[in-house]
């Protein structure tokens, strides 16, 4: 079942919390140990995001596809950005909204390369 969309409110807030856990949960290794942790770190992030009081109720399974898949839609963001401001020698280069800027800094990436 599809749940409603994020408010700007949590979009912000989401890339925050997992800024503070992304050496646990970017991590690439799947072993038994790091799976657990990575386990562990999602439920507190899902546990930190829930107790603000102005957010819908999510689980950390929720939580992580939205991550993903934001994650996944900024990089392309971002590419095409840094692609449009080669092709045209920097000139009509467009600025990256506030909740993109937030994901890129907790993904460690710049812009213009």
């Amino acid at each position: 079942m599809r749940t409603k969309s994020m408010t700007c409110f949590e979009d912000s807030l989401l890339p925050e919390l997992i800024r503070k856990e992304k050496d646990i949960v970017e991590r690439k290794a799947t072993d038994k140990t790091t799976n657990n942790k990575k386990g562990e770190d999602l439920v507190r992030i899902a546990e930190c995001f829930n107790s603000e009081t102005e957010v819908k109720k999510q689980s950390s399974y929720h939580l992580l596809n939205w991550w993903r898949n934001t994650k996944r839609n900024t990089k392309k963001k971002v590419a095409f950005d840094r692609k449009q401001i080669k092709k045209t020698a920097g000139s009509g280069a467009k600025e990256v909204g506030d909740n993109a800027n937030n994901i890129v800094t907790a993904l460690g990436i710049s812009i213009v390369s």
